[in-house]
């Protein structure tokens, strides 16, 4: 190791303004220098043999300062020279006749620099490093260094703020490479709102250090805002896919929407058929939410010349798609907003579950249908699970503010209060009527009609007087109207919500 710890007379090209003139610089032979591979640079004090008293804290600044720059781990200025004092070196006379060997066993580094100043300007150009560019991490050469003790596997460009560089206290920007067999890793990071970019195998980095396992994978993270933008489409997916695949492909989601959306136009259809859709309601397949379904299919699905004689996938609007083969999950602890300028759907093949803590409101301007198609092929109807609305405590009010309600069953139909009264009541008839007989309450009267007997059974019968009631089941009204103006602008936009 000590064939490897060179006397580095000149690290980087310098020169000296003097009165306008510039100084020649010397040429050196680099060879064994760059031959060697240092990684590690330790700076002497420079010996000043000029009249510039200020020329040794100067020069210090400027030699630094680029080795840094150019990837080198450069030993902290103010360590090495506490380091000196404490073994009893305070001039940079001494220090320069401190053996090599010495230099290497107290320091550890791979080089170290020796400046001798005879000129010292006002000024100072860099002109070019020719240091190479050494890793700015190097590894440690004994178990006793814990995560230090490793293989030279990184290597990459490291940049520190030029106010802290000297003491290393300030942040950084860094490209990782850590070529650490099984381990490969690339990371783009800055200790700016410790922001990062990781690529392959996670590990905790600190300097040189390699702790702990963190998984797999890449990962982007920053601990400020973070946008994602894509003007003609973006693609989020957990789907597989080899390096061979299109950048957008995302066949996988356009399959499983084509599937469902099948699916829904089936179970239309059937709705339709047994007259539960809406007044002037379009065929199935006509339906604008599944017109949609269809429409997103051919977005996934577009493909555009590459101008090379091939195509490939490309969104043919600025589509953003989701997808994943095993689920997708979406929590807050807070609110979730979910808004559709035109056509919202939701699908489940199998199972789906809508459930509130609190209330559950559902309004529409239009029309609502509910409909279950229950009975499964090969299953009685008994058995179909059908529809059913409970309320577990209060009341439950069914009201047709403006129109006529049908309940219409095949079987029975019950109609009972186990606590309380059951009233019928109507403005103008009430019509009670089975297997041809009647009871017809309409004018004032109460007609019984029967084409068979009639048949009173009581202990008693008492006819009275006339005498009659009425109750008040007024139904309360309202008007849906928005804004013309706000409607107008949210069209004209496509926002899908306006303002009160």
């Amino acid at each position: 190791m000590a064939k490897r710890f060179l006397k580095l007379f000149a690290a980087v090209g310098v020169v000296a303004l003097m009165a306008g003139c510039a100084v020649p610089t010397k040429n050196v032979d680099y060879a064994a220098f760059k031959a060697s591979k240092p990684r590690s640079i330790v700076v002497l004090p420079p010996l000043n043999e000029s009249p510039d008293v200020k020329a040794t804290y100067g020069m210090l600044s400027q030699v630094t300062t680029p080795l840094a720059e150019a990837g080198y781990y450069v030993l902290p200025v103010a360590l090495v020279d506490e380091t000196f004092r404490q073994n009893g070196l305070t001039t940079a006379a001494d220090i320069h006749g401190v053996p090599v060997a010495k230099l290497k066993d107290i320091f550890g580094a791979d080089a170290a620099l020796y400046v001798t100043i005879t000129q010292y300007g006002t000024k100072y150009m860099l002109i070019d490093s020719v240091t190479g560019n050494a890793p700015a991490w190097f590894a440690g050469d004994s178990k006793s260094q814990g995560a230090y003790a490793h293989n030279a596997v990184l290597s990459g460009i490291k940049t520190q703020a030029l106010a802290g560089s000297q003491t290393g206290a300030s942040g950084y920007n860094q490209l990782v490479f850590d070529d650490t067999d099984g381990q490969s890793r690339t990371q783009l990071s800055t200790t700016q709102a410790a922001t990062a970019l990781t690529l392959g195998h996670h590990k905790e980095q600190i300097d040189s250090a390699r702790q702990a396992d963190l998984g797999h994978g890449a990962m982007l993270a920053t601990n400020d805002s973070g946008s994602v933008r894509a003007g003609a489409g973006l693609l989020l997916t957990a789907h597989a896919a080899g390096t061979g695949t299109a950048l957008l492909d995302s066949e996988g989601a356009a399959s499983q929407i084509e599937a469902i959306s099948e699916l829904a136009e089936l179970l239309a259809d059937v709705a339709q058929k047994q007259k539960a859709g809406l007044p002037d309601e379009p065929a199935a397949q006509d339906l604008p939410a599944l017109k949609q379904l269809r429409h997103t299919t051919e977005v996934l699905r577009h493909a555009e010349s590459t101008g090379e004689g091939a195509t490939a996938i490309a969104y043919s609007e600025p589509h953003l798609q989701v997808s994943a083969p095993k689920g997708i999950a979406a929590t807050t602890p807070a609110d979730a907003v979910l808004v559709a300028g035109t056509q919202a759907t939701l699908i489940a093949r199998q199972d789906a579950n809508l459930a509130a803590g609190g209330n559950l409101a559902m309004a529409v301007a239009d029309g609502l249908t509910f409909f279950a198609h229950g009975k499964a092929v090969g299953q009685s109807s008994d058995a179909a699970a059908g529809i059913a609305l409970h309320a577990a405590s209060g009341k439950v009010g069914l009201s047709a503010l403006k129109g006529a309600s049908h309940l219409v069953a095949e079987k029975a139909v019950t109609v009972a209060s186990t606590q309380g009264d059951v009233t019928a009541q109507a403005k103008s008839q009430v019509l009670v009527n089975a297997a041809g007989a009647q009871i017809r309450v309409t004018n004032g009267t109460i007609e019984l009609h029967a084409p068979g007997k009639t048949i009173f059974k009581g202990a008693g019968h008492t006819f009275v007087g006339p005498g009659g009631g009425s109750m008040d089941n007024t139904l309360a009204h309202g008007n849906l109207k928005g804004c013309g103006i706000q409607e107008g602008n949210a069209a004209t936009s496509g926002a899908g919500s306006v303002s009160r």
